[in-house]
């Protein structure tokens, strides 16, 4: 038995590489995978599982605040009116969604397996970006306003580059020798292929999460100083040497004449109206986008003018979408739980100074904040991409502290 547990947990971890691999380079290879890690994870927990719960031990305080929070979507679904639907997101969102975090967590336990699956990321991730540079570059000159994509859509992309970069430039300032350059010039090519998305929110998340971790990593405030400045230059004669991108920019100091940025403002206004009216639970899970386009559309917005099928879908904020959805109750244990996360993270850096707890921390902030501009958590490579490096930092985290977290052991050191 043990050897056919053995061989099995093996099969599972070379789906989890393939997911890896195809997590930015093939939305339906990365079902795939994944689907298959599903399964042969069912089988594991029908021969043995009295070990998969061992790794979350540690964690059993995160454990309880996603699971507060996954009964206030539910509950929010089975009184939504249309029980099949907002069951079915729930399970989606938090459950699918978040499956690559428990089987990293409950199946691979050894550090050097860990930092393949990251390495396969990355590689999956400059295959991205290659194929984004390269049709930036057919592309130039033959189109008007240049927004381009690579092997998945640049909106999805702008909550990746958000994580990617902070995290490459960990990287570039932990690692020595190859591996420093291997992660200086993929975040040169993360930051290059972020600019031609042309998504405002993925550049300002992904400057704001990267100040934020250089801030806390740098030593040298002198350095630190050196580099903004150099940064800015940097980016300056960028945005100078192309118009295109000096235009994007230039947009973003006259907000209120964007659609996009005005009609965002009118889904959220909307969305806080459904709350007024739904405050406890909210309207139900997978409700929003009927309500919205058919009772809460704010007349005089760019959205209003449409045709009701025909307006958008989601309020373009996590957030928002939640708060309207599943109400305070949704709302709060939601920032419960992402609250004891960036606490861990924020605790674990300065009593550590394990560079993994910045890891983790630009993960968060980078999927969320991007997510208070845009439903990133509707995105299936950002969700799938969220939970599955989550688990991935979570479990490096616990192998280097062999098991035993002392920031989140009964509140205290021991």
């Amino acid at each position: 038995m043990q050897q056919k547990i053995e061989r099995l947990d093996s099969w599972i971890y070379y789906a989890l590489c393939g997911f890896s691999l195809s997590l930015f380079s093939t939305v339906a290879g990365s079902s795939i995978f994944l689907g298959f890690s599903i399964a042969l994870f069912a089988v594991r927990i029908v021969l043995r599982r009295s070990d998969l719960l061992e790794p979350f031990k540690i964690y059993r305080r995160f454990v309880y605040a996603y699971g507060l929070f996954v009964l206030a979507m539910l509950v929010s679904a089975l009184l939504s009116g249309d029980i099949r639907q907002g069951v079915g997101l729930v399970v989606s969102r938090q459950g699918y969604y978040v499956m690559p975090c428990v089987i990293v967590m409950a199946i691979v336990r050894d550090k050097d397996r860990l930092i393949v699956l990251a390495k396969l990321v990355l590689f999956s991730l400059l295959a991205n970006n290659l194929c984004l540079l390269w049709k930036t570059w057919s592309l130039y000159g033959k189109v008007d306003e240049l927004r381009v994509d690579g092997l998945v859509g640049f909106m999805a992309l702008a909550a990746v580059y958000s994580v990617a970069i902070p995290v490459l430039y960990l990287g570039a300032a932990y690692f020595k020798g190859r591996w420093r350059w291997i992660c200086f010039v993929s975040g040169l090519s993360c930051i290059a292929a972020n600019l031609f998305t042309g998504t405002r929110s993925g550049w300002l998340t992904s400057a704001a999460v990267l100040v934020v971790v250089a801030v806390l990593y740098t030593k040298s405030k002198g350095k630190l100083i050196v580099g903004v400045l150099a940064a800015v230059a940097c980016m300056t004669i960028v945005f100078m040497a192309s118009p295109r991108l000096g235009e994007r920019l230039a947009s973003m100091g006259s907000l209120e004449k964007q659609a996009s940025v005005t009609d965002r403002f009118s889904m959220w206004h909307s969305a806080v109206n459904v709350w007024n009216d739904y405050p406890v639970l909210g309207i139900g899970v997978g409700q929003y986008e009927k309500a919205y386009q058919t009772k809460y559309c704010l007349p005089g917005s760019e959205d209003y003018k449409r045709k009701p099928d025909q307006r958008h879908k989601h309020p373009h904020s996590n957030f928002m979408l939640i708060l309207s959805e599943a109400g305070i109750v949704g709302a709060a244990t939601f920032l419960f739980f992402l609250g004891l996360l960036l606490w861990f993270s924020l605790h674990g850096w300065w009593k550590t100074k394990d560079v993994l707890y910045l890891v983790l921390l630009s993960i968060l902030l980078g999927t969320q904040l991007q997510g208070m501009m845009d439903t990133n958590i509707k995105m299936t490579v950002v969700s799938k991409a969220y939970w599955f490096l989550m688990g991935i930092t979570l479990q490096l985290i616990a192998v280097n502290c062999d098991g035993k977290i002392t920031v989140l052991t009964h509140g205290k050191d021991e």
